[in-house]
């Protein structure tokens, strides 16, 4: 597999927002990120950035890391500029017999906030 790659996101472009009293324009958001595999780790690592530039905001810097301790394993480092530090581990699994082929991540993550408490996050997704 590659061992850069590259990702640009254009959120909300489109036309006005309309209420029963206004239009008003959609927030804009345009998001640049590259990950990157080094080859000293092999494929169990990403390293990865992203730019979030909101029409309406400031410029967002997010920087994150991704090791898999095993092929079902992984852990998780992050820094958001707007939220800060971050950390995490997640569980991916293939299923069998009739779930042949069902990819299953379950996610959890630990978030500091300087602007108010930590917060905690779960994800579960498939893919099928």
């Amino acid at each position: 597999s590659p061992k850069t790659s590259f990702g640009l996101n254009i959120q909300n472009l489109g036309p006005k927002f309309k209420t029963a009293n206004a239009k008003n324009d959609l927030p804009l958001t345009i998001k640049l990120g590259a990950g990157y595999k080094p080859e000293l780790f092999g494929e169990n690592t990403l390293i990865a950035v992203d730019v979030e530039m909101p029409k309406d905001n400031d410029v967002n810097f997010c920087a994150g890391a991704e090791y898999f301790l095993t092929q079902r394993l992984g852990i998780r480092l992050g820094y958001n500029k707007q939220a800060g530090y971050s950390m995490g581990v997640g569980f991916k699994s293939t299923g069998e017999g009739y779930f042949e082929g069902v990819e299953v991540e379950v996610d959890y993550a630990f978030v500091s906030h300087d602007d108010f408490d930590n917060s905690q996050r779960f994800s579960f997704i498939t893919k099928f």
